[in-house]
């Protein structure tokens, strides 16, 4: 499976969102971060607090750009997997 970031935003919430991070929810008038992956044939959207962000760590998305992602989704797969056995 191949991923491919797209692109990444500040936003104020106008509307209620769910952060990926810590399953809370971004309420409107909050700032969160928009990033855009294409995973084989689909578009995915995260969206996670960013002022005051949550308490994920911060460098993981940075993390994730700078490597090569061609395997991302079979390793995200495999643990999984690997959790739930």
């Amino acid at each position: 499976m191949k991923s491919r970031f797209l692109g990444d935003d500040i936003r104020k919430a106008r509307l209620l969102h769910d952060c990926i991070n810590c399953c809370r929810y971004i309420v409107p008038g909050e700032t969160y971060r928009r990033s855009v992956w294409a995973i084989e044939n689909e578009i995915a959207i995260f969206k996670t607090h960013y002022d005051p962000s949550c308490d994920f760590p911060s460098d993981f998305d940075e993390d994730l750009r700078e490597k090569d992602n061609s395997d991302l989704g079979d390793k995200i797969e495999s643990e999984v997997w690997l959790k739930a056995a």
